[in-house]
């Protein structure tokens, strides 16, 4: 049977505390990897494929949250996206959860700056998810999968994908606004895509940074 969703917030609480005391800065990568292992453990038991998929998902949510915190005070629009992009119908639940884990990790002596930036970020994060969610979380896409492939040539394929994927982003970072902005957004991708098939060495060298055009290049005066 399906376990209550307080039941399954409870597990989850209680299994992300194996990676107390790692949730610093500096300690992202240990947090994000002992939570990986927690999310093993899910196999073993007695859950639904839905239940363990939100388990998996919210747990291992933590230290993209903690992440947001350790950064600027005001999240910018991309940001935001990405958070939800991550975490999805788990977002709000993955606030509560950490917003716990940080004061279950500082007991009696809370840092209030620390509290305070948790605070904060949670804030922009709600209000994101409930007055901007057309607009941020899931802005609708101002251009199809067909129409890309009609007008720029390219294949069906993950290519397609990858631009549908990243033209969404930059329409919930504010960077594109029109059918024209995406059209010429596209064309400026597909230089880039170019460059990747003649020098495929290089590129695969900087795969690993994820170096790509993020933004529309601006129009000349």
């Amino acid at each position: 049977p399906q376990r209550s969703h307080l039941a399954l917030f409870n597990l989850a609480a209680l299994l992300t505390a194996v990676g107390d005391g790692c949730l610093e800065r500096e300690n992202l990568p240990t947090q994000a990897s002992r939570l990986s292992g927690v999310s093993e453990y899910f196999n073993s038991l007695a859950l639904s494929q839905n239940e363990c998929c939100y388990l998996e998902t919210l747990t291992t949510s933590v230290p993209t949250f903690m992440a947001l915190v350790n950064g600027d005070n005001d999240l910018s629009r991309r940001s935001k996206y990405q958070y939800f992009n991550k975490t999805g119908e788990t977002g709000i639940d993955t606030i509560l959860l950490s917003l716990a884990v940080i004061l279950g990790r500082e007991s009696f002596s809370i840092n209030e700056t620390c509290w305070r930036q948790a605070l904060n970020v949670s804030r922009q994060l709600m209000q994101c998810w409930w007055e901007e969610r057309d607009l941020v979380v899931a802005p609708k896409i101002l251009l199809n999968g067909k129409e890309i492939i009609d007008k720029l040539g390219i294949p069906q394929g993950p290519r397609v994908g990858r631009l549908l994927r990243d033209l969404r982003e930059e329409q919930a970072a504010g960077t594109i606004e029109t059918v024209e902005d995406a059209w010429e957004y596209l064309e400026f991708r597909m230089q880039d895509f170019k460059w990747t098939e003649k020098f495929p060495k290089v590129a695969q060298a900087l795969a690993p940074y994820q170096l790509r055009p993020s933004v529309v290049p601006s129009r000349p005066a």
